[in-house]
């Protein structure tokens, strides 16, 4: 399988901001970082350096750097994150004209897997939504950072290094005591760009070569860092299984109890060793309440690192009812991928 790869940094990452050209030459800065280990001291490849202030969020390149020219002087809040290490926020005062070099050391987390149990009184109505930012249990705690990273780190793939996906898909009809019949098979190629999440919108009618026909919105993990996503589901920890013979943190999502709609729920899976996503499953959450009732619908989709701690889908799995005992099963797997504007570290 060809992979288009992010191509290697010859040099530190750049990034030029955009400020009034008189000030560029008389009151800008230039700000050199890195993010390294705690540890050694290595560089991390392609952690996140943000600068809310500036609205500003940036991959460093395969050797943690990064560097952003044209900063006007002031006081910056510099946010660095990588999966499997904690936070950390660092202050640099720039003057005009001044050249700064900072490194970013971040210490790496452990979380004491051993330790963690699943509630097993958890209640069953979703009231307090949101990805909990505070436990009892600091290993339960840090297990939700780690999943906002994964999340966070998916949704700045999308916005600011967008991509084209060449897939290819299979799609076959299905009914009890016959053979599969294939109705799809092809290779086909699109983008991120898609109507964003609308609570208890998933299910809706819409227009197929001229034919009015009911839809269900695919949900990716990107969806998962929408900010109405988080406000309408709630998240919690769901064990340590094994998905084929390896180690996985379970995270499950249902929605709100106002959600009357269907809507998702599921489950993520994140690498018990590296705390990297490797898997989602999504599910249509009351399927009876649809008009008119429909039967269950399913998604899963595994993932792969193509580069260090960046993830993009590997296979996309759906399952869905069409009428009486007929489903359409879908299998659609990656075969190539190609930035548009630019790769992680630019």
């Amino acid at each position: 399988m060809h992979v288009t790869k992010p191509a290697r940094a010859l040099c530190l990452a750049s990034v030029a901001l955009s400020v009034p050209a008189a000030a560029q030459s008389d009151t800008t800065a230039v700000l050199s970082m890195v993010v390294t280990s705690r540890e050694d001291g290595q560089g991390l490849p392609y952690g996140t350096i943000a600068i809310r202030s500036l609205g500003f969020t940036r991959f460093a390149d395969e050797a943690g750097h990064l560097t952003i020219r044209r900063l006007p002087a002031g006081s910056y809040t510099i946010e660095a994150r990588e999966i499997g290490f904690a936070p950390r926020d660092t202050v640099v005062a720039l003057q005009s004209g001044e050249q700064r070099s900072v490194t970013i050391a971040l210490a790496r987390v452990a979380i004491r897997l051993a330790r963690v149990t699943v509630q097993t009184q958890r209640s069953r109505d979703c009231t307090g939504t949101g990805i909990p930012e505070y436990s009892s249990d600091p290993d339960v705690n840090e297990i939700f950072h780690q999943l906002k990273d994964n999340i966070d780190r998916v949704r700045l793939l999308t916005d600011q290094y967008p991509l084209q996906y060449s897939l290819e898909r299979v799609r076959v009809s299905r009914r009890p005591g016959t053979f599969d019949k294939v109705i799809q098979h092809d290779t086909t190629v699109f983008d991120d760009r898609k109507p964003p999440y609308a609570p208890g919108k998933v299910v809706f009618f819409d227009m197929d070569h001229g034919v009015k026909q009911r839809m269900v919105r695919l949900i990716t993990f990107a969806d998962l860092g929408d900010s109405s996503f988080v406000a309408n589901h709630c998240f919690a920890y769901g064990g340590l299984p094994f998905v084929d013979r390896h180690r996985m943190i379970r995270i499950d999502f249902t929605p709100a109890k106002w959600l009357r709609a269907p809507d998702v729920e599921g489950s993520i899976f994140l690498d018990a060793d590296r705390y990297v996503v490797r898997r989602a499953e999504f599910h249509l959450s009351h399927p009876e309440r649809a008009d008119p009732p429909i039967n269950d619908f399913g998604v899963t989709t595994t993932f792969r690192e193509v580069a260090p701690l960046i993830t993009l889908f590997e296979t996309v799995d759906s399952e869905q009812p069409v009428d009486g005992l007929e489903r359409t099963i879908e299998h659609d797997r990656l075969l190539k991928f190609l930035y548009v504007q630019r790769s992680p570290g630019q």
